[in-house]
């Protein structure tokens, strides 16, 4: 065969090969910078921990127990109260509210949080975006 075809040959093997690994590069490693993005592909990232909370209250008794959240932070949030006298309590997004019977002026609440959020946040992060509140009944 003539030299300069073997030549071309090869210069062409070499241009596609680069173009191909860039193309596959790109399949395996997407690009994390996108100037449009569709609101279907919003990333959600999921937590879950248990913390616990100090209620003091002026009177023994029955009181409704509020969750407060900060609006779009959150897609999903769940916490689960649990009190020393075995009574436990669910709020949510959807159930803010709930009555619950405080035996003595100081309890100690253990609460598991969990939910998504559409920022990645630590443990306080997430506290500060939420709040228990009392309200006597």
């Amino acid at each position: 065969m003539n030299l300069k075809l073997l030549t071309a040959l090869l210069a062409l093997t070499l241009v596609l090969n680069v173009i191909l690994g860039f193309e596959l590069y790109e399949a395996l490693h997407p690009s994390s910078i996108s100037s449009v993005m569709p609101s279907s592909s919003t990333h959600l990232y999921s937590f879950s921990f248990k913390t616990k909370f100090h209620f003091h209250v002026k009177e023994p008794g029955e009181y409704e127990v509020e969750l407060k959240v900060k609006e779009g932070v959150f897609n999903q949030l769940y916490v689960i109260l649990y009190f020393k006298d075995g009574e436990s309590v669910t709020l949510s997004l959807n159930n803010t509210t709930a009555n619950v019977e405080f035996e003595h002026k100081e309890e100690e609440v253990v609460a598991y949080v969990s939910g998504t959020a559409y920022s990645n946040m630590t443990e306080q992060e997430i506290l500060k975006n939420i709040q228990i509140c009392l309200l006597q009944s």
